[in-house]
């Protein structure tokens, strides 16, 4: 029987999905988990390296499994047939749907489960999981929402079949629907539930033993994708903190600097307003082994403070 990794609520992680030979990612972030691009032409960072330091830290690997970068950072591009692309998807102009019901597409998304894995990714992050299925992904007939549980049960197999933990992205309303799903995935990453007010969606998978690593953005980015909350950098914080979500202040670049919010609550109470960050150059679109607990010694509460203090001031100069 396969076995994958599957952490616990706790464990401490960061996410940096800019990674090329002008945009390098800090591996020196005192954490647990690391979410990564490791799929894209681009891409420089390796999972040994960030690994090299710490072999007890895990690698969560970023893989789009709804929707198709049209642009060329995708090696595969030219293997989806057109009848596999839909409408474009709303917010990132590079993007279109996929029909998440194609053999084709499941076959080469297959494929790049299986390249992650050779990569020594530990987990897979699939992003664009949860579609809209009421019929915005231009597909005739449109997908449904049996499509979409029908998608998750099948790539979660795949993915724990080579033995990889997986998490769900967001998706909270059809887990609301369907709570059954909760037992397929090993955590939820999450974005922008203080701005949409539905971070409670997503509280069972605490519930469950099941960490919920979370981001909410301080800008739109430059196409638009992210939505950014309003407030202050500790409301949301205080928010996020208690649901026991694992959480993360970031610029919609997703370039590795952040507040991490658990470490923030400690160490920074100023209010500070986010109508004060500026607005990102770049958006980047942002998966049983002994399980692991996220333990952290005194001098790591110390380094991982520096950095969420540091990195809060790095947004508030942006």
């Amino acid at each position: 029987m396969a076995k994958w990794w599957q952490p616990q609520v706790g464990t401490s992680w960061m996410i940096q999905l800019a990674s090329s030979s002008s945009v390098s990612v800090n591996t020196s972030i005192p954490v647990t988990v690391y979410d990564l691009d490791l799929g894209g032409v681009s891409s420089t960072i390796t999972a040994a390296a960030v690994k090299a330091n710490n072999p007890d830290r895990k690698v969560m690997c970023y893989v789009n499994v709804g929707a198709l970068e049209t642009d060329g950072s995708r090696a595969d591009q030219s293997k989806f047939l057109a009848s596999d692309q839909g409408s474009r998807y709303p917010g990132w102009p590079d993007e279109v749907f996929l029909d998440i019901r194609s053999s084709n597409v499941r076959n080469l998304m297959q494929a790049r489960f299986q390249a992650m894995k050779a990569k020594g990714c530990d987990g897979i992050d699939p992003d664009n999981m949860a579609l809209d299925y009421q019929g915005k992904s231009g597909f005739s007939p449109g997908l449904t929402e049996q499509d979409q549980v029908d998608y998750m049960k099948w790539f979660t197999t795949t993915i724990h079949a080579l033995g990889m933990g997986v998490g769900s992205k967001n998706g909270g309303e059809i887990i609301r629907k369907h709570p059954e799903l909760i037992s397929l995935f090993d955590w939820v990453v999450i974005e922008s539930c203080v701005r949409f007010d539905e971070c409670g969606l997503y509280d069972p998978f605490v519930q469950a033993g099941k960490p919920v690593f979370s981001i909410d953005y301080t800008n739109a980015g430059s196409t638009g994708g992210c939505t950014p909350f309003t407030g202050t950098i500790e409301n949301a914080c205080a928010t996020l903190n208690s649901h026991n979500f694992e959480a993360l202040i970031m610029t919609c670049d997703l370039d590795g600097s952040g507040v991490q919010c658990r470490d923030f609550q400690r160490s920074a109470k100023s209010q500070v307003s986010i109508t004060s960050v500026g607005t990102a150059t770049k958006a980047t679109q942002a998966a049983s082994a002994p399980t692991q607990k996220s333990t952290t010694t005194t001098s790591g509460i110390t380094e991982r403070i520096t950095f969420s203090l540091f990195s809060f001031f790095l947004l508030i100069a942006m």
